[in-house]
């Protein structure tokens, strides 16, 4: 009976030695020097398109990269859970609509969690009045670049060092 346990564990560690050996998951890439942007998608069951999401990320960057935000920025899809003490701007978005002829309306629900608490800063919103015959590419480039805009404005009302 002992030479079966004692094979069992020369298995184990030897499994556990080559597994140590194999390239690092894609969580090891996470770090607490970046701030998280964590998209969710609240209006669909099936989640934002990929297409959708880079966009997301391109002008929400481009806002970022504008006013000269000085700690890196990684975009993830949500629910997403980072390093314990990385810091999370998480983007409920709450809709994308025209409610008013001639405007084109985003609204996200704005969350800062960090160091296993959260603040809510509220509903965020970005409106543009787009010209006649804009095409759907320029419209949404152009209302995901004002609500970085906006999420800039709001994250320095709320006076958060977070970079």
């Amino acid at each position: 009976m002992k030479p079966l346990r004692l094979l069992l564990l020369l298995a184990t560690l030897v499994g556990f030695a080559c597994a140590a050996d194999d390239e690092p998951t894609p969580a090891a890439s996470y770090d607490s020097e970046s701030l998280y942007i964590v998209l969710i998608d609240t209006l669909t069951a099936e989640g934002m398109s990929p297409d959708m999401f880079e966009r997301y990320e391109t002008q929400i960057r481009r806002a970022f990269e504008r006013q000269r935000w000085p700690t890196p920025l990684k975009f993830e899809r949500g629910p997403f859970e980072g390093p314990p003490d990385s810091v999370e701007l998480v983007l409920n978005i709450q809709g994308l609509n025209n409610d008013v002829p001639g405007e084109v309306r985003f609204r996200t629900w704005l969350t800062v969690v960090y160091d296993g608490g959260k603040q809510d800063l509220g509903l965020v919103t970005a409106t543009i009045r787009p010209q006649f015959g804009a095409r759907m590419d320029e419209l949404l480039d152009q209302i995901l670049f004002a609500a970085g805009e906006a999420i800039l404005e709001r994250l320095e009302e709320a006076n958060l060092a977070l970079n």
